[in-house]
């Protein structure tokens, strides 16, 4: 910095020394009246005087020259600066033209803009609108789309319930066919068995494999002589699973077996009798000596004893209730019934010497199995 306020110090007084050696000769050519060119005095004083300053430039350049070696290339800056400066000041003016003809366009857009998001918020309203229209037709669509399930589902319930009552109708009607059928082959006296009509039974008491099936045989003829005199031609035949299988379960059992055949529908003039097949343990059912069902009777007294009828009735209601006890202890439906010991009439009359109540039951003479036969006897029990 003290470097440069010493260039301009020495500057100022080199200028200052030429211009007052300028202004000297300037005045001593004037006073002397000399002429240089062949002008005139005064004319050439000041000519001196411009080339006393013109002297000045030039050494005030030359001397920066001198000191400054970028001085001239500052020199050629400048003038591309100012010649650059002159350009961007005319691209400044153009861009400030551009920036009034953009700013007039952003005016006009912007009221544009204006008038469109005032045409978007009347969209957007009636948007709005349409929004709640729609809502409301979707739940009108909603509620219209469950009338129609509901309607559908009664439809379809309602076809399912007459297609039920239909098909119950064919059956029924079916069974009607059946019935006048059966009422036709009754009237003719074409029934060969009913439905759960026992066709034949049997127990088999065998317990080796070779004595069961010749008694199987057996039960099979016996079955096929009764289907004859029923009218018949023949029992179905008994398949060799079915066989089998009867076989391997009575040799299972330690004790006898019952083997039923009975009719699983009513069956007319049938030239093959079909049957169902059941098998069960001939087990007993009740000890010799074992009470099966008690009563007691009044009997009268002296003055008004009871009549033989009401103790006959009485000893029958009794053997009734024996059967049915039976059967509840799985006794098959026609075992053989037998009473032993004292008859109904006699024990009638031991009876009726007897007077005030009386318990009387009925106890097995032998063992009793399921199949029978039951042999039971009236006794006095007190």
């Amino acid at each position: 910095m003290s470097w440069v306020l010493l260039l301009i110090t020495f500057l100022a007084l080199l200028a200052g020394f030429i211009a007052y050696t300028g202004d000297v000769l300037g005045t001593v050519i004037g006073k002397r009246r000399l002429s240089l060119f062949g002008v005139r005095p005064k004319l050439t004083g000041r000519i001196i005087g411009v080339g006393a300053g013109v002297l000045i430039m030039v050494l005030t350049t030359s001397i920066l020259a001198i000191t400054n070696s970028n001085a001239v290339t500052n020199f050629q800056k400048y003038q591309e600066f100012y010649n650059r400066n002159v350009q961007l000041e005319a691209g400044t003016r153009q861009l400030q033209s551009d920036i009034v003809n953009l700013t007039t366009e952003l005016e006009l857009q912007k009221e544009e803009l204006a008038k469109i998001q005032a045409q978007r918020d009347t969209l957007s309203a009636d948007n709005d609108k349409l929004n709640q229209l729609n809502a409301g037709l979707n739940d009108l669509n909603e509620r219209l789309a469950n009338d129609m399930d509901a309607t559908q589902s009664l439809v379809s319930s309602q076809q399912n319930a007459a297609l039920e009552l239909q098909k119950q109708l064919d059956a029924k009607a079916q069974q009607l066919s059946d019935l006048q059928t059966q009422i036709s082959a009754l009237e003719a006296g074409g029934l060969t068995y009913t439905q759960g009509q026992i066709i034949h039974s049997a127990v088999i008491a065998a317990q080796d494999t070779a004595s069961i099936r010749e008694a199987l045989q057996q039960f099979l003829q016996n079955a096929q002589n009764k289907v004859t005199l029923r009218g018949a031609a023949q029992i179905k035949p008994l398949s060799t699973d079915d066989a089998n299988s009867l076989i391997d379960a009575m040799f299972e059992t330690p004790d006898s077996d019952i083997l039923i055949f009975s009719s699983p529908n009513n069956q007319f003039k049938a030239s093959v009798v079909d049957y169902s097949i059941a098998l069960s343990e001939n087990s007993q059912i009740l000890s010799k000596g074992q009470l099966l069902i008690s009563q007691q009777i009044h009997m009268g007294s002296s003055l008004l004893p009871v009549s033989r009828e009401d103790v006959t009735a009485a000893l029958a209601r009794l053997s009734s209730a024996a059967r049915d006890r039976l059967l509840r202890f799985n006794a098959v439906a026609d075992v053989a019934f037998e009473t032993t010991g004292l008859s109904p009439d006699i024990f009638a009359e031991q009876l009726l010497r007897l007077r005030g109540p009386v318990t009387i039951g009925m106890v097995a003479s032998e063992n009793v199995y399921v199949a029978g036969p039951a042999k039971l006897e009236f006794v006095i029990i007190y």
